[in-house]
């Protein structure tokens, strides 16, 4: 049974297993008296759209809980690279999604200026390219809903999201024996099985949704990017609360306790930012509760 939250949700939050995706960010260049009509206009019915800090401050609103990414630097450092728009598109084939990305591009010009466009990609069975499942422990059903969706209120239904770009090592990483490989990740790859007797620096330890005081959990929606010149894992995860997604990375980078995720030796944060994105009504992004 839908919640009443997930109602008013973007359908493109839980969109999972798609073969292809493209993810667009945007600067805001343009007069934001002309923004609100162009944002409404937009279907939200193919494309996750997020609004950034710096547009919602434009547009002379506000929305609680949602804030600029800020730099985390510890041992390890993720950047901030805040944008005003983003969207996720994800389809059957690039073709399809490209074509999106595109239209998406020519309605919003003479507003915004596009900084990133990343096609992205469905890896064999839903997996990284490091070669391990991504997403295992997911939330779904009821429990999706309430990782990822704001419940009440005039922004119910709504989400925020992170976004950041990570650049993979992997000569470095697949050099490793399989053994190593799978204590940085704290699963193994065999049959992708949760090893107890993890290091507390594994990915999986450093993530852990109910390894926190409070559960930090999230619903996750990453894909792949890349070339065979370079190559990583477009990391995208939607929550009810920014909090949740502040802990988390504090704690990969060793800010909250000191220990460091082994995984950050061999893939790097290039980009960072957060995003609200709105409920839908009549089919439209519903902005009333800005």
């Amino acid at each position: 049974m839908m919640t009443k939250a997930r109602q008013f949700a973007q359908p493109g939050l839980f969109v999972d297993g798609a073969a292809a995706g493209h993810s667009l960010q945007w600067s805001l260049t343009g007069d934001p008296a002309r923004v609100r009509a162009v944002l409404a206009a937009l279907d939200p019915h193919d494309a996750v759209i997020g609004l950034g800090a710096p547009l919602v401050a434009a547009l002379g609103g506000s929305v609680p809980g949602l804030k600029g990414f800020q730099a985390l630097d510890g041992t390890v450092s993720m950047p901030s690279t805040q944008t005003a728009l983003w969207a996720y598109i994800t389809d059957a084939t690039p073709g399809g999604a490209f074509a999106r990305a595109e239209t998406l591009e020519s309605q919003l010009a003479g507003l915004f200026q596009l900084e990133e466009s990343l096609p992205l990609f469905r890896y064999r069975d839903g997996r990284d390219l490091t070669g391990y499942l991504d997403g295992t422990a997911n939330p779904e059903g009821d429990d999706a809903d309430e990782a990822a969706l704001i419940p009440n209120g005039d922004l119910a239904g709504g989400s925020f999201a992170l976004v950041q770009r990570y650049l993979h090592y992997r000569s470095r990483f697949d050099r490793l024996a399989q053994s190593e490989r799978d204590a940085i990740v704290g699963r193994r790859l065999s049959d992708n099985e949760e090893m107890e007797d993890a290091p507390e620096t594994s990915h999986v330890k450093r993530t852990d949704q109910e390894g926190y005081e409070q559960p930090a959990f999230m619903l996750r929606r990453s894909m792949p990017w890349g070339t065979l010149l370079q190559q990583g894992l477009q990391f995208v995860a939607y929550t009810a609360d920014l909090a949740v997604m502040d802990l988390v990375l504090r704690r990969m980078c060793g800010l909250v306790d000191g220990q460091v995720d082994a995984l950050l030796r061999y893939t790097e944060a290039e980009s960072g930012a957060y995003f609200y994105c709105p409920p839908i009504k009549n089919g439209r992004l519903n902005l009333t509760g800005l």
